[in-house]
């Protein structure tokens, strides 16, 4: 689990959509999925076909892509 970045912000979220990259998707401490984001609210954020509740997942990607943007 090396060089993961926790996704936090709505800016970030945007940054991942916009360079089409994709993101692990852990939920109760477990990875439940790698995909890109299609889309994202305040609340959620849609990957693949499923909804997940922002404040129930933690997003992470691999590598320093966001390190910039906080």
């Amino acid at each position: 689990m090396r060089n993961r970045t926790v996704i936090k912000t709505d800016e970030q979220l945007q940054n991942c959509i916009n360079a089409n990259l994709e993101v692990e998707v852990w939920y109760g401490g477990v990875l439940d999925c790698v995909s890109k984001i299609k889309k994202f609210d305040g609340e959620m954020v849609v990957i693949e076909r499923v909804t997940f509740i922002r404040e129930k997942c933690v997003l992470k990607i691999k590598g320093s892509h966001l390190k910039l943007v906080k």
